[in-house]
């Protein structure tokens, strides 16, 4: 039985301890205790148990090495200072400490050095605690990656995003999670409410106030919860997402970099999410029956999940694009994800070419896809498929859905849509 060894009748855990994380068990590299029982299957229920605590502890070490490790320390050396050598004083211990700490410095070991300090309590040790403590990011990827199985697609899109927007409101790449104000919390509430629906915005706080109350039970921050009980009432602003205009996309396609640039075009041909665009990869462009195309896994809903056909010299187009990783390049993996990144990046791109007062945002190239479908007359039920739009309530003509029919009636539906004249004016920008 894998990580189960019975002694002396009695069953214990063997784990190997990863080289990375082996400072938080005192150097060991095996990790064995005694499941106290000689009982097979409550061996493995108590093993399996211990095996998902054990792991937490190394995804925690994983995600901010630094800080697990400035925890570690400062519990050796508390235990380490309540059980001084018997003929030490406590003027001799705290020589023996100022020492220590002295030698730290000279080395240049930086966590050791803040791990003393706070562990023998000087008069920084909050301050220099605060410092080693759970950022909203971090805390975010922890939360997700424990409870990953049991979310939906569209709570994982909104993981991704929400702590992101509210860092950008903050002008931050990241905040530790003991530093949140409420206050800070609400005006951004308030600030997304100006271009998203009050439901998404209810659904991003509500986001962050799992992530929190996650935290707090994991015992990574203590005090009240920022993120709930806002009191806000989010009412429609009467500003819907619009479209871009024409001179609109025009100005935005000035100084646009080679990314940027070929992330709107594909937006605004494909009818694509941010998110599903930069996560396409080299292995999702097919060809069948003479249709190129390429597949949409999954994605925020479950209709997302699809093939989109594409005329051959732009589906050669996007595949090199992707095969260039010009949109998951190094600058983009320093963020939580490349969605993210480029979200934020677009913002400020349109923020600094049209201004802030623009409704229209990045997910106004797919309301101008839809347009265009709906302009080229093209049967809803054809551009909810190739859009990834759910089809209940729409009566589709026998034979459209049958097999071997879809993929071509598809694709002559996106050649209809970008021959119409509303699409013409657009890409004609990108032709240039």
């Amino acid at each position: 039985m894998k990580h189960l060894v019975k002694k002396a009748n009695r069953y214990y855990i063997h784990w190997n301890i990863p080289k990375d994380v082996r400072h938080l068990f005192d150097g060991l590299a095996i990790y064995s205790r005694s499941l106290k029982t000689d009982n097979l299957g409550q061996a493995i229920m108590r093993r399996d148990q211990l095996l998902a605590e054990l792991e937490g502890v190394v995804r925690k070490a994983r995600v901010n090495p630094e800080r697990q490790q400035f925890l570690a320390l400062v519990k050796e050396i508390r235990k380490a200072a309540e059980e001084p050598p018997i003929e030490q004083d406590e003027e001799n211990i705290e020589e023996a400490w100022n020492a220590e700490l002295q030698f730290a410095i000279e080395k240049g070991d930086t966590v050791r050095a803040d791990a003393i300090r706070a562990a023998m309590g000087g008069k920084d040790a909050e301050g220099i605690e605060a410092k080693y403590g759970i950022t909203l990011m971090e805390a975010t990827k922890l939360y997700t990656e424990t409870t990953e199985e049991s979310l939906d697609p569209s709570t994982l899109s909104r993981l991704n995003l929400a702590p992101v927007s509210f860092a950008s409101f903050l002008k931050l790449k990241d905040i530790h999670l003991a530093d949140i104000d409420k206050r800070d919390v609400i005006a951004w509430v308030m600030e997304c409410a100006k271009d998203k629906a009050p439901r998404t915005v209810k659904a991003y706080a509500t986001c962050l106030s799992k992530v929190w109350d996650w935290a707090y039970r994991s015992k990574e921050v203590s005090g009240e919860n920022p993120f709930k009980d806002l009191d806000i009432r989010l009412t429609s602003s009467g500003t819907k997402r619009t479209a871009f205009t024409v001179e609109q996309v025009a100005a935005l396609l000035e100084g646009a970099g080679p990314a940027m640039y070929s992330l709107m075009k594909f937006a605004l041909v494909t009818g694509c999410r941010l998110g599903e665009l930069v996560t396409i990869t080299a292995e999702d462009f097919h060809e069948t029956d003479g249709v190129h195309y390429f597949t949409i896994k999954d994605g925020k809903t479950a209709n997302a999940a699809r093939n989109v056909p594409l005329p051959v010299a732009l589906w050669e187009e996007l595949k090199a694009v992707v095969e260039s990783e010009l949109w998951t390049r190094t600058e983009t993996r320093t963020r939580p994800s490349s969605a993210q990144y480029w979200s934020v990046m677009f913002q400020k791109h349109k923020d600094a070419v049209l201004g802030d007062k623009c409704s229209a945002v990045f997910h106004s190239f797919r309301k101008m896809a839809a347009t265009g479908y709906q302009r080229a007359q093209v049967f809803e039920g054809i551009a909810a498929g190739i859009l990834g739009h759910s089809r209940k309530g729409l009566t589709l003509s026998y034979g459209l859905y049958a097999t071997g029919f879809e993929l071509q009636q598809q694709l002559e539906a996106v050649e209809t849509m970008l021959a119409s004249d509303y699409m013409s004016q657009f890409l004609k920008l990108f032709n240039k």
